[in-house]
């Protein structure tokens, strides 16, 4: 009887250090794969980073031009507006035709000026595009290495993608 005791209390021993072994295991692949994750966060923070400063620094010189750009078109609609009031006031019908003519050829200008502006502020807004797909990217490795550190711990390939 004491020899069985003795067995028992040996298995439920060696039971016990390997629940411990298994613990220990997961925590050290648990802690391993954080520090991964942590180090694809780092590098896609780093990556928005440059992008944000390179789009910032090339979208700059744009703008200001583009401002420039519908400054000089209120200037010449307001001197069209004067033109024309002057023109009333003289009853020029042919100044009057030119104007209408000037202010056809202003139209397609004040269109791409405002398609251009939009085309700023959206690239302006454009980070937060950024940040989503770096985010999805880096969830997308996170989740790839994770499943290529349990297929090397079950001693299988991971499947290529």
């Amino acid at each position: 009887m004491a020899e069985t005791s003795n067995r028992l209390l040996r298995a439920l021993g060696n039971l016990g250090l390997a629940l411990l072994n298994a613990t220990l295991v997961l925590v050290a692949l648990c802690l391993f794969l954080a520090w991964r994750v942590l180090a694809s966060a780092s590098d896609v923070t780093e990556r928005f980073e440059s992008a944000l400063t390179g789009t910032a620094e090339r979208i700059a010189p744009v703008a200001a031009e583009l401002g420039a750009l519908n400054e000089e078109l209120g200037g010449l609609r307001a001197e069209i507006a004067a033109l024309r009031a002057g023109a009333g006031d003289r009853g020029g019908g042919a100044l009057t035709a030119r104007l209408d003519a000037l202010e056809l050829r202003l139209a397609p200008l004040d269109a791409g000026a405002a398609r251009l502006s939009e085309i700023t502020n959206a690239a302006r807004e454009a980070p937060g595009v950024v940040l989503d797909r770096a985010v999805d990217r880096a969830v997308a490795a996170a989740g790839a290495e994770t499943t290529a550190a349990i297929a090397r711990l079950r001693g299988c390939v991971p499947p290529e993608a």
